[in-house]
């Protein structure tokens, strides 16, 4: 038992890592990227094929299987690929725990063909918007919160992912970060959206549109507010050109991206 497998530090970059076949029982985190400091970004590495273990007496907060953490140059270039991460959410550690955790300013990520279990979150994301990252093909059991985190007003495809599904907090159910302006539909194909607004919120944008996706808002509360646009991209084009507002919980609105997020019905 260790506090890290691999920890590459702020003064490293870390280019050309190659990580594969490893054993790690750890405290704080698997491998852990904090490179780019005055070197540039964390950048180009290959992890696969791990085997990943929280150790049960845990306390840190939070705890990644695998991270990249620079927020100041970013990570690109990397793939993630065919880890076994078991993380024991509730079986002892303190703390929320991330299979992968990913910093700001995050580019050109394959994150894809990994088994998470027993983890509070599969992924979480850096709050500003990030590029070309796409997590595909991945597993999950015994999620603890969801899928992913609430940062879901990022820029990121997840395609063809396969999580147990145990409810409103997990795959079926998205979850958006409370208070969202933003939210990131195209990341989380084929789901159903969950509003989480405390008060007045309206939501101008729903980025991620890919051509023909659909996807259901439905309403948690009452305070949150579609905004209608003609704009092209991803805003919304709700029926009779009016703002939309979750008129009770459990009311749904669904739409399909056709260059806009357009509504095609909804149940009030």
């Amino acid at each position: 038992m260790a506090d890290y497998g691999i920890y590459a530090e702020s003064t490293w970059s870390a280019p050309g890592l190659y990580a594969a076949g490893n054993h790690f029982n750890v405290t704080k985190g698997a491998i852990i990227l904090q490179g780019g400091g005055a070197g540039g970004q964390s950048s180009q590495t290959q992890i696969t094929d791990n085997l990943i273990y929280r150790w049960t007496g845990a306390t840190q907060n939070p705890w990644a299987g695998i991270a990249c953490y620079n927020g100041t140059y970013g990570c690109s270039d990397h793939r993630w690929t065919g880890n076994n991460i078991i993380a024991f959410q509730g079986g002892g550690p303190t703390g929320t725990a991330y299979c992968f955790d990913i910093g700001s300013n995050t580019s050109v990520l394959q994150i894809d063909h990994n088994h998470c279990r027993q983890s509070d979150y599969f992924i979480n994301m850096g709050s500003s918007t990030a590029s070309t990252i796409q997590v595909s093909d991945n597993t999950a059991q015994t999620l603890g919160t969801g899928w992913q985190t609430a940062n879901l007003n990022i820029s990121a495809e997840f395609l063809g992912n396969t999580p147990v599904v145990a409810g409103p907090s997990d795959s079926t159910f998205v979850t958006q970060g409370l208070n969202a302006t933003q939210w990131n539909i195209g990341g989380v194909v084929s789901r159903i959206m969950r509003t989480n607004a405390s008060g007045a919120t309206t939501v101008t944008d729903g980025f991620g549109g890919l051509e023909g996706l659909q996807t259901t808002v439905y309403c948690n509360d009452t305070n949150t507010t579609l905004q209608h646009s003609t704009a092209a991209g991803t805003k919304f084009a709700l029926a009779g050109a009016v703002n939309y507002t979750c008129p009770r919980v459990g009311a749904t609105i669904t739409f399909v991206y056709t260059g806009q997020w357009r509504e095609i019905g909804r149940a009030n």
